[in-house]
Formats: structure tokens, sequence, C-alpha cells
């Protein structure tokens, strides 16, 4: 995961959750103290600046108006799930890390995983869902929910819930039950729409 996971300062009472990204445009170059926790501080200071529309159509998802965006992020964890920088939108600079190596960037999330005691991680990417772990054999396949098309692409929610304990198919081992949601990312380039998911994620998650 990305240096400086952003954490709440009113987590859920009901259980602990992971709103997971995929990756931070900016350049790290530029600034070594580039952080996730600091970015999402300055969409707090800075609300209107288009380049954190990610943010605000993630808490839509929730029912959460703009003007509640800091109630909504201040119940949750917000992390990336690549652990570098620069990975512009019109690039397949993430897809390659991704590729080069999930086997990292799945350890480093479910050792935080285990640090921090979450139940719920939410992937706003099905690049970051489709490179998790794969299902054990003693664990259900996961469940798809199909919602409204979107700039006509079919649009879905995918569900998968991992078992407790060591993976028998990797070195993860994990101290709880972990369920685990699939979206289209935020910025996709056929739509993102925030009123699609509202419905099925509120009666999934109180938050």
């Amino acid at each position: 995961m990305h240096k400086g996971v952003f954490k709440g300062n009113d987590l859920s009472k009901n259980c602990n959750i992971l709103i997971l990204g995929e990756s931070h445009h900016h350049s790290e170059m530029y600034d070594i103290n580039y952080t996730t926790e600091n970015v999402v501080k300055n969409y707090f200071r800075n609300p209107k600046d288009r380049a954190y529309r990610f943010f605000d159509k993630i808490a839509a998802c929730f029912g959460y108006s703009a003007n509640e965006k800091e109630v909504f992020w201040n119940k949750v964890y917000f992390g990336n799930y690549v652990d570098e920088s620069n990975c512009g939108s019109r690039t397949d600079r993430a897809k390659l890390l991704v590729e080069n190596n999930k086997d990292k960037y799945n350890e480093e999330l479910f050792e935080f995983i285990n640090q921090n005691g979450i139940d719920i991680v939410l992937c706003f990417s099905r690049l970051v869902y489709n490179n998790l772990p794969e299902q054990t054999l003693s664990e259900n396949k996961s469940v798809r929910f199909y919602v409204d098309s979107t700039g006509g692409k079919k649009d879905w929610i995918d569900k998968f819930i991992y078992k407790p304990g060591k993976r028998a198919n990797d070195d993860l081992d994990l101290s709880k039950k972990l369920t685990v949601y699939g979206l289209r990312h935020p910025s996709a380039r056929c739509g993102f729409r925030p009123e699609h998911y509202k419905d099925y994620l509120q009666k999934e998650i109180r938050l």
C-alpha cells in the first residue's frame, strides 16, 4: 500500500472499513513527503478542486452529499493499493505495476488489514479487486450484483468473503473473516454513477 494511509477520526463502531483505491497520480520526485493521508486532508481543504471528484463520488455511493464529505471519510480508512505514485489516468503505469508486484502489494494489504482489524474492504478499482489473492477450495465463490449500465457498459458490484487463517495457496494469513467488494473506478472513462450503487451498499454496510 502507498505510505501514509488515512485513518478517520470518527471510525464506524460497527466495523472497520477500508476504502481501497488504485494509485496516486502525483509524482513523488517533487514531494518526498507525499502521503495518502495528506491527499485526503488537502481534499478537505480544497473541496471544489476537480482533482478530488474521486472522493465525492465514493462518499455519494453511501448516500453522503459533498457537504457531508468529512463526516463520511472520518468513518473509514482510505488507502491506495499501488505503493508508488505518478500513475496518470491516461497511462498503463498502474496496470504494469500491479502485474509485476501484486504479491508484494497483497502482502502489504493483508498486513495492514490484520494490524487494524479491518472487517470490510471496498475496492474502487476492478484492477485491484481482480488481483487480490485467489479464493481457496474452502471458500465460496464470489457473487456478482448487476446495477444499471453506465456509458453503454454493463456495471456490477462483486462481493467475496475471505475466511480467517492461513491461506493454502500463498503465504498470507488473515486474523478474522474479511468481506471484500469490487466496483468500477470512479474515474472510469465510461462514467461512474454513485446512485446506481447507493441502495445496494446502504443495505450491505451501515455507515
